[in-house]
């Protein structure tokens, strides 16, 4: 084959794919023949030819699948809400050893937005366990960053005010005294809980279960949002909690023992209402 139809036929693989849009077959094209002004250089012979190995040989499809797997795993196993997009195998022709593009997707903190990122990096061989030791590595990196920045921003302040609303959680350490060493405090399908913000015990938060399973929480919040949370314990292992809007610092803790009408029960007693049973 030519060069065009090779780049042709990887255009439209991409097409085909969802990655490059049907309407923009001819400019994608064009730009990879001829190069766009003085930032985007015409492929030249080992970058086209990669690239169709990399979308129709059928090893660098068995190791993406594997590379899929594993990613997803690790980035489950390590709580990290993110998700493998993709992989790309190609040769920009500097130096020896095979170049890989990572893609995965990752919700940052604060908002629901999606970002995607990807890492590039270089193999000398195509390999799985190798390809996946990298970039373990540096994404072990990039975590221990973020934490390092979160321990910065988090002031004397707001340390305190977690330590007193730890403190003065009178129901989650009663009910701890309750639950036996092999028994778990689970999320209740149809029952309500509430939580406050770590910042402001004045911020309370709803959340009614509607589904789950025993590695999920499906929750409603006032808004009528409907979210997927995985199931985690707390340190004991003796109650599930989830975290509402995602894993982060001074993020929400929702807890199997906030149940709603638990807690009014107990501000009342607090504010001398007690409720004969």
């Amino acid at each position: 084959m030519t060069k065009k139809q090779i780049i042709t036929k990887c255009v439209e693989e991409k097409i085909k794919r969802g990655s490059i849009k049907k309407e923009n077959r001819k400019k994608e094209i064009d730009a990879r023949l001829n190069g766009i002004g003085n930032w985007l250089k015409p492929m030249n012979k080992n970058e086209y030819t990669s690239w169709y190995d990399d979308l129709f040989k059928p090893e660098y499809q068995i190791i993406k699948e594997e590379l899929k797997e594993k990613i997803n795993n690790w980035l489950e196993e390590n709580n990290i809400e993110a998700n493998y997009l993709d992989s790309e195998f190609y040769d920009n022709g500097n130096g020896k050893g095979l170049h890989i593009k990572i893609k995965w997707q990752q919700k940052e903190e604060f908002d629901n937005f999606t970002y995607q990122y990807s890492y590039h990096f270089k193999v000398k061989d195509v390999d799985t366990e190798a390809i996946f030791d990298i970039w373990v590595k540096h994404m072990e990196q990039v975590e221990q960053d973020k934490r390092i920045i979160e321990e910065l921003e988090e002031t004397k302040e707001e340390r305190e005010n977690k330590n007193i609303i730890r403190s003065n959680n009178q129901e989650q350490s009663e009910r701890k005294k309750e639950i036996s060493e092999n028994e778990i405090l689970k999320f209740e399908v149809g029952k309500k809980y509430v939580c406050s913000s770590v910042i402001n015990s004045n911020s309370r938060y709803e959340f009614e279960v509607i589904k789950r399973t025993e590695k999920t929480i499906t929750i409603k919040n006032d808004d009528g949002e409907i979210i997927s949370r995985k199931v985690n314990t707390n340190q004991q292992g003796t109650i599930e909690l989830i975290y509402p809007s995602g894993k982060y610092s001074m993020c929400l803790v929702l807890s199997a023992d906030d149940i709603k009408e638990e807690k009014q029960r107990l501000e009342k007693q607090q504010e001398g209402h007690y409720i004969l049973r």
